[in-house]
């Protein structure tokens, strides 16, 4: 069994408030793995992905898959199954302040995951690790056997579009702007100030 990294498309859903505090843990959600074939050529069993959400809140969360023990920046709480769209939902919890303000700088935004599985031809099922022996054309690597280790931040995912937000941030930012307390041109850096109707 051979350790993989993969890296996939994430995406991020709402909730009611910002939950930055400088003091605390940042916690963030988005799309940790699908089942869709990546530009490496390489897909996650789709079979196999209800037992990798199951996995998701022991593994750690990392940085660009250091072993390192200084490295370990967080945990997650929790993965979540989404059978209709064949992925992986999850939250998690960054500790580290620095880790923490570039992600709110919108400066990391990038998740890739790290597990040892098996891989086989999409369409003959014979392995491809570690070399390849089939001749199929057109054919992807298909993952299976997964058991997932870590969840890392990167900077340069397999995936262009894949990216995780600060729970709540952009719900808070979009009421923000509907309460005219901040306004369009206002850096998301900026203090958010109370109008005076909220005085």
């Amino acid at each position: 069994m051979e350790d993989l990294k993969f890296n996939w498309h994430a995406s991020i859903w709402k909730t009611e408030k910002d939950t930055y505090s400088p003091n605390s843990s940042l916690k963030i959600n988005g799309e940790l793995v699908d089942a869709s074939v990546c530009e490496n050529r390489f897909a996650l069993d789709a079979n196999e992905l209800p037992m990798v959400a199951e996995q998701v809140k022991d593994a750690s969360l990392r940085v660009d898959h250091s072993k390192l023990a200084r490295d370990v920046i967080g945990g997650f709480n929790f993965g979540k199954y989404d059978a209709e769209n064949k992925r992986i939902l999850f939250e998690a919890e960054i500790d580290d302040p620095i880790i923490q303000r570039s992600v709110m700088k919108g400066r990391l935004k990038y998740i890739s995951i790290g597990a040892s599985a098996d891989a086989f031809c999409s369409k003959c099922n014979k392995p491809t690790r570690p070399i390849r022996t089939c001749k199929c054309k057109d054919a992807h690597e298909l993952i299976k056997n997964i058991k997932l280790k870590e969840a890392s931040i990167i900077t340069e995912p397999a995936y262009k579009n894949s990216s995780f937000a600060p729970i709540g941030f952009t719900a808070a930012l979009d009421s923000a702007l509907a309460e005219n307390i901040v306004t369009p041109k206002s850096s998301i850096e900026d203090e958010v100030r109370p109008s005076k109707e909220n005085k």
